[in-house]
């Protein structure tokens, strides 16, 4: 996109804009998933309605750690830091299960629900 195409966009686009609007739009949505009592997100979130009832217990390390990369981005873009706060406590709730040797497991179970 650029303003050739005649499609409108800010001065500071590409970081502002439309589509920056929506990743924003989304995030709120899949900050349900954060709601948990270690602050490590569920595996799966819909859009519309949620986290799902019969929603596993069970999440996996990248799907933890993840989080850090897209929402510390988008934080810092929006100026809107509950993104990135969000995803620093999943990783440090992570962080704080590691084994004696440094190790995270790859599947966690029941430190989310």
């Amino acid at each position: 996109m650029s303003r050739d195409t005649g499609f409108q966009v800010s001065d500071n686009w590409p970081c502002e804009g439309p589509l920056l609007d929506l990743a924003e739009q989304a995030a709120k949505k899949i900050l349900a998933a954060f709601d948990t009592k270690t602050g490590m997100p569920y595996g799966t979130v819909n859009l519309m309605y949620g986290v799902p009832k019969d929603e596993t217990p069970v999440t996996c390390t990248a799907g933890v750690g993840t989080f850090i990369v897209e929402f510390g981005t988008l934080s810092r873009l929006t100026g809107n830091s509950i993104f990135e706060n969000a995803a620093i406590k999943a990783l440090e709730a992570l962080w704080d299960r590691r084994s004696e040797i440094g190790l995270v497991r790859m599947k966690l179970k029941d430190y989310i629900s």
